[in-house]
C-alpha cells in the first residue's frame, strides 16, 4: 500500500516517514543549518540538505589536508561521512543517488583514518563465503581485565563510520565489533 500512495502522489508525501525532520535544539551549526532549510518530511528536501552539509565538509577537509592539518581534515572527513549517511538511509534502494551517497559515506570515513591513527583495527570476516569489512575497537581496559564484547546491529543500515567516531565508544572499557554487511549495498549493485 505504501508504495501505491507513493506513485499516486499522496499530498505531502512525506509524511509517512515521521523521522524526516531535523530539531533545532542543536549546537551543531550544520544540522541547525539544515533544519532552518529542510522543508519537514519531504524526502528530496532531506536528501538535498544534508549532502548540501555532506559536500560542505568534504571540501573543507580537503583543504585541510592539502594544508596539512591532518587532525582537523579527520574530523571534517568524518562529519561528511555522518551527513552522508544520513541523506542515504531513507533513500530506496531504487533511488539512483543511494548508493552514491553510501559510497560517499564510505569514502570519506576511510579518508578520514587514513590521516591519523584510528582508535580501531580493520579486519576481514567470512561470511557466507563472502569477506566483509569489519573494524574491532579493543578495549580501554588495564591489562589483564576482561572486559564485555558487543558487535552493534543496525539491521542492515549501512553501518561504516557509524560506530568508529563516537567518543563514547573509543573512549569506553567494551570491545566493539562491527561489520559492513552487504545488505544494502548488495540490493543497490
Amino acid at each position: 500500500m505504501e508504495n501505491s500512495l507513493r506513485e499516486t502522489g499522496l499530498p505531502g508525501g512525506g509524511q509517512l516517514e515521521i523521522r524526516l525532520t531535523q530539531t533545532m535544539y542543536t549546537s551543531d551549526p550544520d544540522a541547525l543549518e539544515v533544519a532552518q532549510r529542510m522543508k519537514p518530511f519531504d524526502l528530496e528536501s532531506w536528501i538535498t540538505e544534508w549532502t548540501r552539509v555532506a559536500e560542505k565538509n568534504e571540501q573543507m577537509a580537503e583543504k585541510f589536508a592539502a594544508d596539512g592539518f591532518k587532525v582537523t581534515a579527520n574530523e571534517c572527513y568524518l562529519r561528511a561521512a555522518g551527513f552522508y549517511r544520513d541523506a542515504c538511509w531513507p533513500q530506496p534502494v531504487t533511488d539512483s543517488r543511494m548508493l552514491t551517497s553510501y559510497k560517499k559515506a564510505r569514502d570519506n570515513f576511510d579518508k578520514a583514518w587514513k590521516l591519523v591513527r584510528p582508535p580501531f583495527e580493520r579486519v576481514q570476516i567470512n561470511y557466507e563465503g563472502k569477506m566483509l569489512d569489519g573494524y574491532f575497537r579493543k578495549p580501554n581496559n588495564p591489562p589483564g581485565r576482561s572486559s564485555p564484547q558487543s558487535s552493534p546491529s543496525r539491521r542492515g543500515h549501512h553501518g561504516r563510520g557509524d560506530h568508529h567516531g563516537r567518543r563514547r565508544l573509543c573512549g569506553s572499557r567494551h570491545g566493539v565489533l562491527a561489520v559492513d554487511f552487504p545488505a544494502r549495498e548488495a540490493r543497490c549493485a
